[in-house]
């Protein structure tokens, strides 16, 4: 028997469950992303996958590594976009719209909740909202809503799974990453510059070269199964 899932969700999901509790797999996992490819072993990880933030967005996956020491605990936000029927699906395009939307509100200095088609979904703003989160973790207690880049309120809510992911998250803004899994080639996200605010992006094609040399047969199936729709 076989399990199949489908698009960017069923591949990472296939990634987590088929790596298991192989701490060594995860770090090389971990290692693909060029910042942090000389990372010391973690001591032990926690791993959420699709877990809400409420009104912050859900992330594909999340990656918690710790440490002995407090200080040296990471967070990786991933959000995995595929090329589905886009043939020239490209970074330089979601950033163009996320820099539009920026200059939307600053000309009509309005909300753009429902005025603009698409802007929820794209790469650059689902990773700026996990940053968000992040910038005003300590302050989501109080449920008061907060103002993002957009102008649109975003609060955490009364979720109790929720909040106890957002327990898990934090004191360690300084060591937070945010990850584009995306359908360009790696040598065409090594060209790119926008690793500003710690953002960061890992080619599709480097996921399955990683999947092949560690044997993964479920994520390879799981490529296999969605041919021509990932990258």
């Amino acid at each position: 028997m076989k399990i199949y899932g489908y698009s960017e969700r069923g591949i990472v999901n296939s990634i987590i469950f088929n790596i298991g509790d192989n701490k060594r797999l995860i770090t090389e996992f971990i290692k693909l992303i060029p910042v942090l490819s000389e990372i010391d072993e973690p001591d032990d990880y926690d791993i959420l996958l699709e877990q809400s933030f409420s009104q912050f967005g859900t992330s594909d996956l999340i990656v918690i590594a710790y440490y002995n020491n407090p200080k040296k605990k990471l967070i990786l936000f991933f959000e995995a976009k595929v090329k589905a029927n886009k043939k020239n699906w490209t970074l330089n395009k979601h950033f163009e719209y996320f820099n539009s939307l920026l200059d939307y509100k600053e000309k009509h200095d309005k909300n753009l909740n429902g005025r603009a088609p698409h802007y929820a979904s794209n790469l650059f703003y689902q990773l700026y909202l996990k940053e968000f989160l992040i910038r005003n973790i300590e302050n989501l207690d109080n449920n008061i809503p907060k103002k993002d880049i957009l102008n649109i309120s975003r609060k955490i809510g009364n979720n109790e799974i929720v909040k106890k992911a957002v327990e898990m998250l934090k004191g360690v803004r300084p060591n937070c990453y945010y990850i584009g899994i995306v359908p360009s080639m790696e040598k065409q996200c090594m060209k790119l510059n926008f690793n500003e605010q710690m953002i960061h992006f890992l080619s599709w094609n480097k996921i399955e070269d990683f999947a092949k040399a560690n044997v993964l047969n479920k994520v390879l199936d799981i490529f296999q199964f969605n041919r021509g729709q990932i990258y």
